[in-house]
């Protein structure tokens, strides 16, 4: 899980994800963990907007190689949720 704070320059966001895709396919998760699948990855961010394009970004580029799910603060936080906190990219 990596929880993102409201001082992360946008750039910050984008590299993460792409240093995700670039540990998926470099095959290092494999070969240490004698092939366990690659687990999700959580994101949580400081408000909706941010998240948002995360979301549209990831989704151009994650190509389901493995499963990145997106939240905020504030929905974790909010007592009156219902059903899931999470939005899957696919």
């Amino acid at each position: 899980m990596k929880i993102f704070d409201a001082y992360t320059p946008k750039g910050v966001y984008r590299a993460i994800v792409k240093q995700y895709i670039q540990f998926f396919d470099s095959g290092d998760w494999e070969d240490n963990t004698n092939n366990v699948a690659f687990p999700g990855v959580l994101f949580v961010f400081p408000h909706e907007r941010i998240k948002l394009h995360i979301f549209h970004y990831s989704k151009a580029i994650i190509e389901d190689k493995f499963s990145l799910f997106l939240t905020t603060t504030k929905r974790i936080q909010s007592t009156i949720s219902k059903g899931t906190i999470w939005q899957k990219v696919h």
